[in-house]
């Protein structure tokens, strides 16, 4: 077993992230005690040469009265540890590893190995705590027009690293170390997988539309996207919609969601809109629609899942998420579907840390699945493991997981025209990251962009690649 051993300050703060990193992430049994300020040790019970790793404790060392203040980021430009410097098993994703917070050491370096142990200049725990609990966000005044943290004003954005999983390749970083120094040393098995999910915006594109809005759309269609079929199915849609034949619309691609996510093995999370409180914004449809519960109740008995896609006023207001969370259950439960758990991710990723986490558990929810950047895929918490999440604010660690989003459809498809191959060779980068750390590969596909060829064609090749 090992013996952790840490100073007196941010006890909280401290052994959540410690339980993370070894326990829940390495799957190495440990003890931890307090010990002399400034000093961060790891050691192995029986180890006769008694070796010791010793870690930088850069963020945990600051003044209370900096703490939860812009005092607290990282360094910029970011320095990195490089792979000559180091004598590790270690599979780098490239030669270098960014360096959030830590400090050289005496060699000028930040690892050096000797007898008696290795010296680690990385504050490894400090760098996943800042990064898993979005810290930044809480300090930053930075908003969109939608009231969300933009990725521009991310240290990810501007220290270049959102499009790596950094906080896994540091952990991987830290048990190349530990396992170094006692090779005896056994971790978790890790495998990759992918989850995937489609946010239920607007099933049905002639639902509650009039003849003036998919007039717009088929413009839009002749004009920009220069799809003639598109505008066709449009109005065929509209035509169909009148006489009563809902499954003939465009955008009703479930069918094809569900047979492709089945013949990859791969089951999907389908979150509905429960709520309107943005108005329109919050889509037409209701839950109480016979076709919406037709699809709920096929969706559930076909073996897949039901998320709540909260709508657009719920990430700050507990009473309004949980009205919306319980009418999802009682419809659910009304076409005789029961889930153990259930999770969600906010419509148009409207979301505020760590107060959305904390409405979260209030109000029953078992996951969280909106960590991403509308605008930019990657890995805006730095993982792509689902992970327990911490409340910066009460200083406690809550029972809710974060499963972060890696790539969404509209951050790359959402601007116009697009080129298949490049598309996909990007959200490729992306999941062969995921995969060289052992990690989760998430993927948001809404059913609405699947209406063309084109589109699932992309998405077959994604899961194909």
């Amino acid at each position: 077993m090992l013996t952790l051993t840490y100073p007196p300050t941010y006890k909280p703060e401290r052994l959540y992230i410690y339980d993370f990193v070894l326990r829940s992430f390495l799957g190495l049994s440990y003890h931890h005690q307090v010990g002399l300020p400034g000093e961060v040790t790891i050691s192995l019970r029986g180890d006769a040469e008694k070796r010791r790793l010793r870690l930088d404790d850069t963020l945990f060392s600051i003044p209370q009265d900096h703490w939860l203040t812009s005092a607290v980021t990282p360094k910029q430009p970011l320095e990195t540890i490089l792979a000559h410097e180091v004598d590790l098993d270690f599979d780098w994703i490239n030669s270098s590893l960014p360096v959030l917070f830590g400090s050289r050491l005496s060699n000028g370096e930040f690892y050096q190995s000797s007898e008696d142990g290795i010296d680690l200049g990385i504050d490894v725990f400090g760098s996943a705590f800042f990064l898993l609990t979005r810290y930044e966000e809480v300090i930053s005044p930075a908003r969109d027009s939608h009231d969300r943290f933009p990725a521009k004003a991310s240290s990810g954005v501007q220290q270049g690293f959102l499009d790596r999983p950094i906080v896994n390749e540091t952990i991987e970083f830290l048990w190349a170390c530990l396992h170094k120094m006692w090779p005896r040393l056994e971790r978790a098995p890790r495998s990759f997988s992918t989850i995937l999910g489609h946010d239920v915006d607007i099933p049905l594109i002639a639902g509650g539309a009039t003849w003036l809005e998919i007039a717009r759309g088929m413009a839009g269609d002749f004009l920009k996207r220069r799809d003639l079929s598109m505008a066709a199915g449009r109005l065929r849609s509209l035509v169909e919609n009148r006489r009563g034949n809902l499954d003939a619309d465009l955008w009703n691609t479930f069918g094809f969601l569900l047979e492709t996510s089945e013949r990859k093995g791969l089951p999907s999370t389908f979150f509905f809109i429960s709520g309107h409180s943005g108005g329109k914004i919050d889509g037409t449809y209701s839950l109480e629609d016979p076709w919406i519960r037709s699809l709920l109740q096929e969706i559930g008995q076909r073996g897949h899942q039901i998320g709540l896609h909260p709508s657009y006023n719920t990430f700050l207001d507990q009473d309004l998420l949980g009205k919306e969370f319980r009418r999802l259950q009682e419809t659910a439960k009304s076409v005789g579907l029961q889930q153990a758990k259930w999770g969600g991710r906010q419509h148009f990723l409207r979301w505020r840390a760590p107060t959305t986490w904390q409405l979260y558990e209030n109000v029953g929810l078992a996951f969280d699945a909106t960590l991403t950047y509308p605008d930019r895929p990657g890995f805006r918490s730095g993982i792509c493991d689902p992970y327990p999440v911490f409340n910066l604010q009460t200083r406690q660690p809550l029972e809710l997981i974060e499963q972060p989003l890696i790539v969404m459809d509209e951050a790359f498809l959402g601007k116009g025209s697009f080129s298949i191959h490049s598309v996909k060779d990007s959200m490729v980068r992306f999941k062969d990251l995921c995969k060289h750390v052992n990690g989760v590969f998430s993927l948001l596909w809404h059913n609405g962009w699947l209406i063309s060829k084109k589109a699932r064609t992309l998405y077959l090749e994604l899961l194909e690649a």
